[in-house]
C-alpha cells in the first residue's frame, strides 16, 4: 500500500504481530514510517516475569496471530483481527536440559478472553472503528473490497459483511466452523461472488 508522510505518498507495508499494533514501515528501506493505536489492550507488556506472578495484556496468544491484515486503498484503512487473552506469567528458574523445551517459567490464563476487529487509518495510525468479539479472533482474517464492504469472520463460525467506513454490519450468516482464511471475491458471467472456507466447507455467496 502507499500512505502520506509529509505530503508525500511513500510505498509502505504494514505487519500486525501479538504485540497490539500495527507497524507501518516504508518497503524500500524498511524504516519505520509510523506505529498505530493498540488494537487490543496493554498491561505489563514488556514487564518482566516475576515468582508472584506478573498480569500481562495482550498475552502470549494475544495481538493478532497469523491472521492476516487487509487493507482498502478506497478508504485508506487497515482491517485486523485481534485476541485480547491476559496471562499470568510466573518466573520459575529451570536448568535448561539439550534437546527439551525451556522456559524459564511459566504462564496461565489470567482473566476472561475476547477478540477485536479494528479498521485503523493508515495515514494517521489512528482507530476508526472497533467491534469486539466474544471470542478470540484466531486465524479469521478479512477481505476488503472496493464496494466499501469487509467481510470477516469469526471463531464462533459467523461470517460478517460490514461497512467498512463504519463498521456497521450489512449482513451475518452462519458457517457453522470457524473461517481460518480469508475470504476471497470474483466474477463470473457478470455477477460478483464471495467465498470462504470453515472447516472442511467451501461457501460461496452470489452478491446482489
Amino acid at each position: 500500500m502507499d500512505v502520506v508522510v509529509n505530503g508525500q505518498r511513500v510505498p509502505a507495508v504494514a505487519e500486525a504481530g501479538k504485540v497490539g499494533w500495527i507497524y507501518i514501515l516504508d518497503r524500500r528501506t524498511g524504516a519505520r514510517i509510523r506505529r498505530t493505536d493498540a488494537f487490543v489492550p496493554h498491561q505489563n507488556t514488556f514487564a518482566a516475569p516475576t515468582q508472584a506472578g506478573t498480569l500481562v495484556m495482550p498475552g502470549m496468544g494475544g495481538g493478532s496471530s497469523w491472521t492476516p491484515l487487509s487493507y482498502s486503498p478506497r478508504t485508506g484503512m487497515l482491517y485486523v483481527a485481534g485476541q485480547v487473552q491476559p496471562i499470568k506469567f510466573t518466573l520459575q528458574p529451570a536448568p535448561f536440559q539439550v534437546g527439551t523445551k525451556w522456559q524459564g517459567g511459566y504462564h496461565v490464563p489470567a482473566g476472561p478472553t475476547h477478540g477485536t476487529f479494528t479498521a485503523i487509518d493508515a495515514t494517521t495510525g489512528t482507530i476508526r472503528w472497533q467491534t469486539v468479539t466474544p471470542e478470540p479472533m484466531q486465524g479469521t482474517a478479512s477481505l476488503s473490497t472496493a464496494g466499501d464492504v469487509v467481510f470477516y469472520g469469526e471463531s464462533n463460525g459467523l461470517f460478517h459483511a460490514a461497512d467498512a467506513r463504519t463498521g456497521a454490519l450489512l449482513w451475518t450468516v452462519r458457517l457453522g466452523g470457524a473461517p481460518r482464511a480469508p475470504a476471497i471475491t470474483y466474477s463470473l458471467d457478470g455477477r460478483q461472488y464471495v467465498s470462504v472456507a470453515a472447516d472442511q466447507t467451501l461457501f460461496s455467496f452470489v452478491l446482489p
